[in-house]
């Protein structure tokens, strides 16, 4: 069967079709829970409680954690580093998932009919 045929298979089978979305729905399932969970610590950190619109961050949340990237779970990543609570190992692999889930995210369809 040619590359052509396996893309094919891939994209009109309905079970095959089916478990590719359900792998691809959890993997970015999966890495927006870890983003979010990275980001809300160090803002429940530098909270001052709740308002009408949800938690209040103060200002030094700012300058101690958003100062540190441009890309919050980044930014959020480098002060956990910098507590001791990671390493660049650690923090090395995120941006290659991060850019996988982007491109599983926007590049559905030629993901789905990739025949690898």
């Amino acid at each position: 069967m040619g590359a052509t045929d396996k893309s094919w298979e891939k994209c009109l089978n309905p079970a095959t079709l089916r478990g590719n979305f359900i792998a691809i729905s959890l993997f970015i399932a999966a890495f927006d829970m870890f983003r979010d969970s990275v980001v809300e610590k160090p803002e429940a950190f530098f909270s001052n409680g709740l308002d009408g619109n949800g938690l209040t961050v103060d200002e030094e949340y700012k300058t101690n954690v958003l100062a540190r990237a441009k890309n919050t779970l980044f930014a959020s990543l480098l002060w956990f580093k910098e507590r001791g609570a990671m390493n660049q190992a650690d923090i090395n692999p995120v941006d290659l998932i991060r850019l996988h889930r982007t491109e599983a995210a926007h590049e559905l369809i030629g993901i789905l009919a990739n025949p690898q």
